[in-house]
């Protein structure tokens, strides 16, 4: 049975999806909040299973609140809904471990029911296959150990680290260490690891599981001796491919913890190194990036590219990538998740001018492939100018062309295009020069002169045939814009 939370700014869709839920037979329970900020920390309390959230609300949004509960509660199952259907929010959902990506206009109750469905039958195979899956294979899946406390000991309780781990064989008081790779998930890197650390001469080698990642343990009374055993094992992990992070030695098992947080966050850092074996001490110490620089630069990027000033924004841009030369242990996460969001940001605004490759893009897994691809799309966009107007601001000034004769609205183009009026305004303005009602005004009065001097139409029927229900209104407006009556402009055409 699966505990479930809504989180959604729209009352009505948060209280429809909750009403689509509770008629599932596998939802337990469903809990809502209003907003990211809410939803976080309801989360941390509750621990549900699976979190319906929207990508954009006001405060902490979708992807942010996934990002944030990622760190925490790796295996909540997130479901994103929204309204926007540009690639690359999709890509970052997905990037971030969402099972799916609905948009809100094509959801139906059944589909909610069936992704309910499938994900209570995937959570109990997986109850199931775990222990099996896992430790058959030989590797310590330290989530697990911790959740059945009953059987190894509190680990919140002092020393029961060092109680536990001194049962596995690692001995205390001599040197360990351990080396860090990231989990793809995949049952084959597990057995990669657990053969690595079979084919280990060091006296002590096991492998274990924390959440993402995977780690080789090595032990040796001498500390030379085990120096030298770790040299092997990043030779295995070089042919083996394997990006990885070293912790540094330590010899109290009671610090297991920290230590594998150093391999964790080394491991990281190859993000920026391009691959390899990075040693803990490489990155400790180092000192640390002035974020609110970072950010407020990363800010100025965006507003050159809103302002279409590119080459400008070029220039910014390296500047901006430049900061990250070098990134000490406690920025490295940070950094790289800033990283990959500069690179989502970057695409947002460059599927405003070009078409997303129809197999998309592989994700970046490099500092230096982040940078690329942000140059790229940069010099992409400076070759084609394919277009004078942005891709939502050139559909909604078609959209005005069809169907200038009709009633039309800002909030009703706005809406065509899943944006808000205030931030539609805002863009129309900043890419047209002009307002939206300007511009609608404008270019009906001009389909109007070209029916009063090409046609013997009735001025009524101009008026109506240009969207003016109401012909003496039209008469004054013409004469405000035109300078001539309607009347005026015809004989004028005329003669």
């Amino acid at each position: 049975m699966l505990h479930i939370m809504v989180v959604d700014d729209e009352a009505p869709i948060r209280d429809w999806l909750v009403y689509c839920i509770q008629k599932c037979e596998a939802a337990s329970s469903v809990t809502s909040a209003v907003n990211g900020e809410e939803a976080y920390r309801r989360i941390l309390e509750q621990k549900p299973n699976v979190v319906f959230t929207d990508i954009r609300m006001p405060g902490m949004d979708g992807l942010e609140l996934m990002s944030k509960v990622r760190d925490i509660l790796p295996f909540t199952v997130f479901i994103i809904l929204t309204n926007y259907a540009e690639f690359s929010y999709a890509k970052q959902a997905i990037s971030l471990g969402a099972r799916e990506y609905i948009l809100k206009s094509e959801m139906r109750s059944s589909d909610i029911q069936r992704i309910v469905a499938e994900i209570a039958a995937t959570t109990a195979k997986i109850r199931s296959e775990k222990v099996h899956d896992v430790l058959q294979d030989g590797v310590v899946d330290l989530n697990l150990i911790q959740k059945q406390r009953t059987a190894v000991g509190n680990f919140e309780q002092p020393g029961a680290v060092a109680a536990f781990w001194q049962r596995q064989g690692l001995r205390p008081g001599q040197p360990y260490l351990a080396f860090c790779v990231a989990n793809d998930s995949s049952l084959d890197l597990r057995r990669q690891m657990v053969a690595l650390a079979s084919a280990s001469r060091a006296p002590f080698s096991a492998a274990a599981m924390v959440q993402e990642h995977l780690y080789l343990l090595l032990q040796c009374p001498e500390a030379e001796a085990l120096r030298g055993y770790a040299l092997d094992t990043e030779a295995a992990l070089g042919e083996c491919r394997l990006p990885a992070g070293v912790s540094a030695l330590c010899t109290d098992i009671g610090q297991l913890i920290r230590v594998l947080g150093e391999a964790a966050a080394a491991q990281e850092a190859c993000f920026f190194t391009g691959g390899g074996v990075v040693p803990y001490s490489a990155i400790h110490g180092l000192p640390p990036i002035d974020r609110e620089a970072a950010h407020a630069r990363k800010q100025e990027v965006l507003r050159l590219l809103a302002r279409r000033q590119v080459e400008e924004a070029r220039g910014a841009l390296r500047a901006w990538f430049a900061l990250f030369g070098m990134v000490g242990a406690d920025d490295v996460r940070w950094a790289v998740d800033t990283v990959n969001r500069m690179v989502i940001s970057m695409e947002d605004w460059y599927y405003q001018f070009v078409t997303p490759p129809a197999d998309g893009w592989e994700p970046p897994h490099s500092f230096t492939a982040c940078r690329s691809r942000c140059s790229a799309m940069l010099e992409q966009v400076l070759r084609e100018r394919r277009s004078r107007h942005s891709r939502p601001i050139e559909t909604a000034l078609n959209y005005i062309h069809a169907h200038y004769a009709q009633p039309i609205s800002m909030a009703e183009v706005a809406a065509q295009l899943y944006r808000s009026p205030e931030h539609f305004s805002r863009q129309f303005k900043e890419e047209v020069g002009e307002n939206f009602s300007s511009y609608l005004t404008r270019y009906r009065l001009e389909r109007a002169q070209e029916l009063l001097q090409t046609t013997d139409l009735p001025v009524a029927s101009v008026a109506v045939q240009t969207g003016y229900t109401t012909p003496g209104y039209f008469s004054r407006l013409y004469k405000k814009y035109k300078g001539v009556s309607p009347e005026a402009e015809r004989r004028g055409s005329k003669s």
